[in-house]
């Protein structure tokens, strides 16, 4: 990555975490504008639209990103995060097995944390909880929600 871009990265990145989405995308769209190959520009506005609810526009910018680098287990990573917040459960279970097959042992936790929601989500709590048994036990994150592991336990064992 050239310094040029990551600078535009990083001026992107900083109106994001200040909220102030309308410059956070003008600066995306000028990253995507230069740079249309690179995938962190897609990924980048994939996460700025994730920020305001467009879901599946997010979802349509990380599937551009993955079709630049279809090996990158994050992207992935990412594109489950906004399945889930789309609600697309079985989606983001597919995203969530792939990004398991591509990444490295030391970074299967969070997929399997991912997994876990959308199984769950799915109403297949068995299988939840098979994924959740991969998880420490003080993990916590964002699915669509701000969950704690045992948060997802405790689901998985009330009765339907």
């Amino acid at each position: 990555m050239n310094d040029s871009l990551r600078v535009l990265i990083e001026q992107t990145q900083c109106a994001a975490k200040k909220r102030q989405l309308d410059d956070a995308f003008a600066l995306a769209e000028e990253a995507i504008a230069q740079y249309p190959t690179k995938k962190e520009v897609w990924d980048l506005r994939a996460f700025i639209r994730s920020l305001t609810g467009q879901y599946d526009l997010a979802i349509a910018d990380i599937s551009t990103a993955i079709n630049l680098d279809p090996r990158d287990p994050y992207l992935f990573f990412d594109r489950a995060r906004y399945h889930l917040g789309a609600r697309q459960w079985q989606a983001a279970d597919n995203d969530s097995v792939r990004g398991l097959e591509l990444c490295e042992p030391h970074e299967r936790e969070t997929f399997h944390f991912l997994r876990a929601e959308a199984l769950l989500q799915l109403g297949h709590k068995a299988e939840a909880l098979v994924e959740l048994a991969e998880v420490d036990d003080d993990l916590r994150g964002w699915t669509f929600r701000f969950v704690r592991k045992e948060d997802l336990m405790a689901e998985c064992q009330e009765s339907s």
